[in-house]
Order: structure tokens, then C-alpha cells, then sequence
């Protein structure tokens, strides 16, 4: 992913716009000050995450982002309807195995997603789910409410994700583990949606705004 995206920033000439940051993240605290994004973006990442690391990580998020900015956020769910969610592991169960015996990772679907968007502080302005609801996107902002205490308990195990920013910061730092990921639901369709969703929240930041996009690495 980051070797992907460094050839492209390259190829449109953005080496002075772009930093790269290959980091866990626990980490995020460590690199980006507070109010300094107008739009944060993470794609497929949210299941990544253990229940502490994901509700840490939309804090320290919620922290982040300047208070007329936005969230965008695409994520492997489970479906609440009986039938869809057994169509949905179904479907996902044999390619989930093929996945583990090859990488000896998985991801596991976050059963109430918008509900910790909103638990970390945020006013959820969109929901959108795919037709068997096992993916959803979710556009957020601040919440105008006072922020809730930020998460006390120690994190242990890193994350598995790339960082990619147009940051001040230049340093690069390098945690958590690789792995090789095959999703039930990678059709070039679905594929094209997120892609359409990402470019679109892209190009509604302006020259003077900041981006930071949370994704796989």
C-alpha cells in the first residue's frame, strides 16, 4: 500500500505536498497535533482494530480534527438482519479461512460501529450500508457536546495500518506486522465505491486544508 502510494505521489509530482507514515495506531498521539486536520479518512481499518485499540484510536481522531472538519470512515460491519448476516458468513467464512491459514490473521466485523463513532464524540451527519449491510460508510463530524474523558487504559498490541498525510512531519517510523488480507466482498464494484467515496471526500479539501487518510498497509 505505501509502495503504491509513494509511486504515485511521485508520478504527480507531490513529494512536497505528501509524508508518508508507517505506523501503529497508538502512535497517533505521538504524531499529529491537535485540531490540525480538516478531513481524516480510514478505509477497512476499524475491524483491524481490537475493541480498546478502535475505541482509542476514534478519540485520539475526534482530537485531531479541527471542529468544522470531517470524518469519513468505510468498515467491514455485521449485519443486524438475521438473514443478511447469515448470507454474509456464509459467503465470508471459507474466504476468512483461506486467509488465516495462509496469513494467520483475520478481521473480525465491528457489531455497532456508529454507535462508538458517537460514544468518541462525534455527530454522525451520514450512514450509508451495502446491500447485505456488512459494509457501511460513515460521515461524522465533532460533536458540539462536550467531549467524553479520553480512554485511561493501556494499549498493548499495535495496530495494523498505514498512515498517509499531507503533515508537517517527516520522520517515519515503522511497527505492528504485515499481512495479506482477502476480503468476501472485494468485487471490482465494491472496489470502485470506496474509491468513489475516498476521491470524493479528497477533492472537497481545499489547497490551505489538511488530509489524513488511515488505510491497510
Amino acid at each position: 500500500m505505501l509502495a503504491v502510494a509513494r509511486e504515485r505521489i511521485e508520478k504527480n509530482g507531490l513529494e512536497n505536498k505528501v509524508v508518508l507514515h508507517q505506523a501503529g495506531v497508538v502512535e497517533i498521539d505521538r504524531l499529529f497535533d491537535e485540531k490540525s486536520f480538516d478531513l481524516i479518512t480510514s478505509t477497512l481499518v476499524m475491524s483491524e482494530l481490537y475493541d480498546e485499540e478502535r475505541q482509542w484510536a476514534l478519540k485520539e481522531l475526534v482530537r485531531i480534527l479541527k471542529p468544522d472538519g470531517k470524518l469519513l470512515v468505510v468498515s467491514e460491519v455485521r449485519p443486524k438482519h438475521f438473514l443478511k448476516r447469515a448470507i454474509y458468513y456464509a459467503l465470508r467464512f471459507p474466504l476468512a479461512l483461506v486467509t488465516y491459514l495462509i496469513s494467520q490473521t483475520g478481521t473480525k466485523p465491528v457489531r455497532n460501529l456508529a454507535d462508538e463513532i458517537r460514544q468518541a464524540g462525534f455527530e454522525i451527519t451520514e450512514e450509508r450500508y451495502s446491500f447485505l449491510e456488512s459494509f457501511v460508510t460513515v460521515v461524522a463530524r465533532r460533536s458540539e457536546i462536550a467531549q467524553p474523558a479520553a480512554v485511561a487504559r493501556a494499549m498493548v498490541s499495535q495496530s495494523r495500518g498505514a498512515w498517509i498525510t499531507q503533515n508537517r512531519h517527516t520522520g517515519q517510523r515503522q511497527s505492528g506486522r504485515r499481512y495479506r488480507q482477502f476480503s468476501p466482498y472485494g468485487s471490482a464494484s465494491r472496489k470502485g465505491t470506496y474509491k468513489s467515496e475516498l476521491l470524493s471526500a479528497c477533492r472537497s479539501v481545499k489547497g490551505h486544508q489538511r488530509l489524513v487518510c488511515i488505510c491497510r498497509w
